[in-house]
């Protein structure tokens, strides 16, 4: 999990330890830039950029390269984003300001 909010960094800390969520490594910094700098693959990425940044365009060029066939992205904006070709769309929702969106990463 990669956050710059001090705040956001300590709830997802303690999220992990209730729910004995080993695993999960939760990192301080800009997502952008841990994705440029990674190796990891992902099977299941949670979005949710700061709203109003218009950060779509770079998270969803550098994120490809991450993900494993099949993979699932969550994604959470102010309105419903577009998925590019090659990103099927299996739900959009609505839940009072926030729209909230799963695609699926289906690799040609």
């Amino acid at each position: 999990m990669v956050d710059q909010d001090r705040v956001a960094l300590a709830a997802l800390e303690r999220n992990r330890v209730l729910l004995g969520a080993d695993s999960v490594a939760i990192v301080s910094g800009d997502a952008l830039d841990y994705l440029q700098r990674t190796a990891e693959w992902f099977d299941i990425v949670f979005l949710d950029p700061p709203f109003r940044q218009n950060q779509w365009d770079q998270l969803l060029a550098l994120l490809p390269p991450r993900l494993r066939p099949g993979a699932r992205v969550y994604i959470e904006a102010g309105e419903p984003v577009d998925p590019p070709p090659l990103w099927v769309e299996l739900k959009r929702a609505r839940a009072g300001q926030v729209s909230y969106q799963l695609w699926q990463w289906s690799e040609a």
